[in-house]
Formats: C-alpha cells, sequence, structure tokens
C-alpha cells in the first residue's frame, strides 16, 4: 500500500510505500481540539484555522499532524460507510466541502506529514454524540454492535463490524 508523505523541508509530499521520517515530532488534534477549528465553522474559516494548526505546528519544530478524522462512528470526510460527524454542522449534515482533504493539503504546503486517526469501534459515549445520525452504521443495523453503561461500540467478534471497520481504513489510505 502506498501513503502519501512530506518532510517537513517544505517539499511537496511524495508518494512512497513506508513512512520515511526519522523521528515523529507530532501533534494530536482531537475531536476536542476540532470544536474550536472546525464545529459550526465555514469553509472559509476552518480552513485558516487549521492553516494555523498547521503554521503553529511548524513553528514548533513538529512534523506530523495526527487527525482525529472517525470519533463516533461517523467522518470527517465524504465516506460511503460512515454518516457526516456531528463535529462538523451538525448531526449528519454534509458541510459541501472535504475537510480531510483540505487538511491533507494544508498539512503538505506547509511540509507537514497527516496521518488520520480513527476510533474503529466506538459509535457513541454516554455524552457524545447525544443522538446518532440515522445513517449512522449502528442505526442502520444494531446487530453489528452493543451497548454498555460507558456508550455504544461495534463489536470486533462481528464480521460485518470487521468489514466495516476495514473497508472505512480502505477509503481513507
Amino acid at each position: 500500500t502506498s501513503v502519501v508523505t512530506s518532510a517537513s523541508s517544505g517539499k511537496e509530499p511524495t508518494f512512497d510505500s513506508r513512512i520515511n521520517y526519522p523521528v515523529m515530532k507530532a501533534v494530536w488534534i482531537s475531536y476536542i481540539d476540532f470544536a474550536s477549528i472546525l464545529t459550526n465553522k465555514t469553509e472559509s474559516q476552518f480552513r485558516k484555522n487549521f492553516e494555523n494548526v498547521c503554521k503553529n505546528s511548524v513553528d514548533f519544530g513538529l512534523n506530523t499532524v495526527v487527525c482525529q478524522v472517525r470519533i463516533h462512528g461517523d467522518a470527517v470526510y465524504p465516506s460511503q460507510y460512515f454518516a457526516w460527524s456531528h463535529i462538523i454542522a451538525g448531526l449528519g449534515k454534509n458541510p459541501g466541502y472535504d475537510p480531510l482533504e483540505y487538511m491533507c493539503k494544508a498539512a503538505h504546503k506547509e511540509g507537514l506529514y497527516i496521518h488520520a486517526w480513527i476510533n474503529p469501534y466506538r459509535v457513541a459515549t454516554t455524552s457524545s454524540p447525544k443522538k446518532l445520525s440515522k445513517d449512522n452504521p449502528y442505526n442502520k443495523n444494531s446487530s453489528i454492535g452493543f451497548e454498555l453503561d460507558s456508550g455504544i461500540y461495534l463489536n470486533p467478534a462481528k464480521k460485518a463490524a470487521r468489514n466495516l471497520v476495514t473497508n472505512g481504513i480502505a477509503e481513507i489510505v
């Protein structure tokens, strides 16, 4: 499998079959961080906010941004398997652009690597999201998961859940 990589020298990313930096110096941008960067922002506001994240990362001597792109059985990119994330524009709402695509472009423009972080099995916690999108895979087929006091999770013992996770990873790569 090929991955898109970029050195911290400001060069355009290249395709390579391995991650080739000698030392990863990264910042993790969680869905909680996205609240001030992405949530209920226009595309223009989001772009500016994420460009600032990238510039600050470079200023701090980092070479990688790790962005949480699948949080609760949803996605911050157009997915054929997962609903739009509630953290962008509201429950299951298409923002009209691809935040992940822009994150990749902005990171590479600054010479940063970007890694997509996913929570493969978490569908919901007791506090977030309060409600699932009708397009959430668990709402479409609850037999792929289970509910606990702490939330809803896909069941890795179920082949359909494993396939969903695998397919979701493949569409990112």
